[in-house]
């Protein structure tokens, strides 16, 4: 891994983000390749943490915000996003808000405004939005379907290997979405 982000930071300018999702990639880059990589490199300027444990990515700020205090660390899961905020960290760049960004945008408002019982209601909000997750494996269908039910897309038309859902999970997608 390591390797891998020097080569890429060795040969360009542009800001880079390691993108930490042990689920798809089989392995989980460490707070200590992280701090070693964003301290060689200037270029490399934060992490997107996609693991549930919210522990690693709270060990990634604790060890890598402590000695370089620009560098951005956000969750991958859409409701480890409180969580990443109060230890410290930046935010999340989530799947879900592609679908509600609205939450999301509101849900920093309240960070920002200290007010605890929206932070809560938010959470709890997107904690029953994650149902969407599950709709489909993968969710590349689910989230085209879900984007085109809520206008933001024309079409949720998928090209393989994906395939168009189901009636059934259509309806799965508005219950869900009922809860936003």
């Amino acid at each position: 891994i390591y390797t891998f982000y020097s080569q890429i930071a060795r040969r360009t300018a542009a800001k880079i983000f390691i993108y930490n999702f042990p689920e798809r990639t089989g392995y989980s880059v460490s707070p200590e390749v992280c701090l070693r990589l964003a301290s060689e490199f200037p270029n490399i300027v934060g992490l997107k943490d996609t693991i549930p444990d919210t522990n690693h990515t709270s060990q990634v700020i604790r060890q890598v915000k402590s000695e370089l205090p620009y560098f951005e660390v956000y969750a991958g899961y859409d409701n480890n996003f409180a969580h990443n905020v109060l230890a410290g960290g930046d935010g999340c760049i989530g799947g879900l808000s592609n679908i509600c960004p609205e939450i999301f945008r509101d849900w920093m408002q309240a960070f920002n405004d200290n007010d605890v019982q929206q932070i809560s209601r938010y959470q709890q909000k997107v904690d029953g939005l994650m149902d969407i997750y599950a709709v489909n494996d993968p969710f590349i269908p689910t989230f085209k379907k879900a984007l085109q039910l809520r206008g933001i897309i024309q079409s949720d038309r998928c090209t393989p290997p994906f395939s168009s859902l189901a009636t059934c999970q259509t309806e799965s997608i508005l219950r869900i979405l009922s809860r936003a």
